[in-house]
């Protein structure tokens, strides 16, 4: 959708770029401006002034009429902070305060009023991207009795309403929602089986940059409510902004439910129904990997189970059949349910390499009618940040609890489980994420809680609040716990020591019949907020010709210096070569040398290690680190070009190019029976390469021996367009 804008005086607005090649070549650029038009494109905009960079799509610049009011022109913001950004990125909170209104009707959703539990005001970043989490302690036995489950059931939730079209999100209630059901009492009518203290995180997708939105906290109980079983409290709301980054978070959503078959085995989902992912491991080597969903299993069978999980294939590999206890979203019993996250951080994945999530599922009842695994969302965080003190670092369960205490939180010890020590950031802001998998069949109001102390010049939260808890015989919770810590000292020393609780417990020939397995406790100190660069006025946005073409001669034409040239109505782009201002377009090419790569291994393809990069117009196309590949950051057209020198001692020696695997030939360019010394292999091939996608350059052989001379084997890759 296109649409002209009319004058608004003097008025300067925040834009987002959504063309930036301009097929007449002056400059010009397509934009997006939330705050009058939401989600509509407008015409062509003209530079106004001098820039110092090539604008990019996604990029914010700022817009405005020029004096005449007719013509829209735009201007990159340069006065610092992080342009490509709206408003400040940083996580956002709000605590629940009391309790829901229980005499709001049942069956439907209800807000919290802001004094019990307020909204969350965000800006949407230029990603459109935020994750929304959920928490709480939830738990509804209403109709229940001390031989019998009840059906009842309590959520937690939320919406995010649209501030300029006056509208809720849409999103599936199924999908964002925390939810406990089939609780029953003990003996005395206390709570039984549907405690629930856990968290559900969401990725929330399609947010119109720039624009304000309200997530507010929201609530469901089924009919008939009794308050007196109903427990809603310790809930936290917690706003991501997802900033722009090279390593983007990636999901996927179960399209419909399949046939489930009761085999109690560790299954793929059809790739129709839920897409894989795959993925580019970051130089960290460290990824979060969370699967959400409802998990239920309610076949009158005390001990059904439904799980919700995934298993890693490719360049890292994970065996199914052990995710169970510590990466798997699952929940037991009759009506019993769980609507939860499990996110879990990988720390030894391959730099580099690909790999690939599948989404799984397993049913253990004899008869699955109702055997529920819905609303699921897949989610990989690649972790780019690697810099101390805000690299994530995270601590596994070794060893169960000794149980040797009831009704006292108690710590684990170091070998049984360590301790985490970390720094606090300049933010004063982490978050910690406790994942674990309980159960306990000691009673109907059994409880096993897994949760972490903090030590250190701050004062801890509630362990309400940081809790992963389920009660009742053979109903078991498989679920993470996620909250920010915001009043933490910046540089200050902190320790999380992770902790075990149960209620009540019996052993049984050497058997407990509670648990607390699979644990995992992480932190991710915060950086400091993303700031938006500075609004400029109107008179600064609109420069005189001849003011520009002032600016313009004063600079010094070094090389690489860019610039935006006004000439009437046209602008165009040129750059500082050799001394002189010349037009350029828009360009992306790598090239890549090895100085001597040695002996190859004979029968076996080998991606070529590269010394150096002469040249690559996009950041880390090319790392030390990760030497044997050259990274795309833009889609489009592409050309591929490799060169080496055989040695003499090489037999059947062949050249290949890569695309994604250091293995496998893409393209075939050469087959030399017998080197001889001066012969070599070359070839370039044209093909359409994705943003993040990587090419190698591959060699073959039968021998063993020889090495290949100086500058003798060489890669680059040319953008032809998008």
């Amino acid at each position: 959708m296109t649409v002209a804008l009319t004058a608004a005086g003097s008025d300067v607005y925040a834009a987002v770029v959504t063309h930036a090649v301009d097929p007449e070549g002056r400059g010009r650029v397509r934009l997006r401006i939330p705050q009058v038009s939401g989600d509509a494109i407008t015409d062509w905009a003209y530079p106004s002034g001098a820039v110092g960079h090539k604008v990019v799509v996604g990029e914010r610049v700022w817009a405005a009429f020029d004096g005449s009011g007719s013509r829209l022109v735009y201007w990159i913001a340069t006065s610092g902070g992080d342009q490509s950004e709206f408003d400040i990125i940083e996580p956002l909170q709000t605590w629940q305060t009391a309790g829901p209104d229980l005499t709001q009707p049942a069956n439907v959703w209800n807000q919290f009023p802001e004094s019990a539990w307020s909204t969350i005001t965000f800006t949407a970043p230029n990603s459109g991207k935020a994750f929304i989490t959920i928490s709480g302690r939830i738990y509804n036995n209403t109709g229940a009795t001390s031989s019998a489950p009840g059906t009842a059931a309590c959520l937690l939730g939320w919406e995010v309403y649209d501030s300029v079209l006056g509208t809720s999100d849409g999103v599936s209630s199924n999908i964002k929602a925390l939810s406990a059901a089939g609780g029953q009492l003990n003996s005395q009518g206390d709570a039984g089986g549907s405690r629930l203290s856990s968290s559900r995180r969401t990725l929330v997708e399609g947010l119109i940059p720039g624009r304000t939105y309200n997530a507010r906290p929201v609530w469901f109980v089924t009919s008939p409510i009794d308050a007196s079983k109903i427990y809603m409290q310790d809930g936290q709301l917690l706003v991501e902004p997802v900033a722009h980054t090279a390593y983007p978070p990636a999901c996927s959503y179960q399209n419909i439910v399949p046939q489930y078959v009761a085999n109690d085995t560790w299954t793929d989902y059809d790739p129709a129904v839920w897409a894989p992912i795959t993925f580019t491991v970051p130089p960290s080597g460290k990824a979060y990997i969370s699967v959400s969903g409802m998990c239920t299993n309610s076949q009158f069978e005390t001990a059904s189970v439904a799980w919700m999980g995934y298993r890693l294939t490719g360049a890292y590999t994970t065996d199914s059949n052990t995710q169970g206890e510590s990466l798997a979203l699952s929940s037991s019993g009759e009506f019993h349910r769980v609507f939860a996250t499990r996110r879990v951080l990988f720390e030894d994945l391959p730099p580099g390499q690909r790999v690939t999530v599948i989404p799984q599922w397993r049913v253990s009842a004899t008869e699955v009618t109702n055997a529920g695994l819905r609303a699921g969302q897949l989610i990989v965080e690649p972790v780019g940040e690697t810099s101390a003190p805000y690299a994530p670092t995270s601590t596994k369960q070794i060893a169960d609890p000794p149980f040797d205490v009831v009704a006292v939180t108690t710590a684990f010890t170091e070998a049984a489980w360590p301790s985490l020590t970390f720094t606090a950031g300049a933010s004063g802001k982490a978050f910690v994420t406790v994942s674990a998998a309980v159960s306990n069949n000691n009673s109907q109001a059994a409880a096993s809680t897994c949760s972490w102390t903090l030590v250190g010049p701050s004062d801890d939260i509630p362990t309400a609040r940081k809790e992963v808890s389920g009660a009742g015989t053979n109903r078991r919770v498989h679920a993470c716990r996620r909250v920010l810590l915001d009043d933490l000292k910046p540089g200050a020393l902190y320790t999380l020591v992770p902790n075990w609780r149960v209620s009540s417990v019996t052993q049984t020939g050497g058997a407990f019949n509670a648990k607390i397995r699979g644990g995992q406790l992480s932190v991710e100190p915060v950086p400091p907020a993303t700031q938006p660069a500075t609004r400029p006025t109107a008179s600064q946005l609109i420069v005189p010709q001849a003011q520009n073409d002032a600016w313009r001669a004063a600079i010094p034409p070094e090389d690489g210096t860019l610039i935006l040239k006004r000439k009437g109505q046209a602008g165009y782009l040129e750059v500082a070569t050799g001394g002189t201002w010349v037009p350029v377009n828009e360009k992306h090419y790598a090239h890549c040398d090895v100085n001597n790569l040695g002996a190859l291994t004979g029968g076996a393809y080998k991606a070529v290690p590269f010394t150096s990069c002469a040249v690559q117009t996009d950041d880390s196309m090319w790392l030390t680190t990760i030497p044997n590949r050259i990274t795309i950051k833009t889609a489009g057209l592409y050309r591929i070009t490799a060169n080496c020198t055989w040695p003499g001692s090489q037999t059947d020696a062949r050249a290949a190019i890569g695309v994604n695997s250091l293995t496998s030939p893409k393209y075939q360019l050469d087959l030399v029976s017998q080197a001889n010394g001066a012969v070599g292999s070359s070839g370039s091939r044209i093909t359409y390469l994705d943003a993040n996608d990587y090419v190698a350059f591959l060699l073959y052989s039968t021998a063993t021996t020889g090495s290949f001379s100086t500058t003798a084997c060489a890669l680059s890759v040319e953008w032809i367009g998008p």
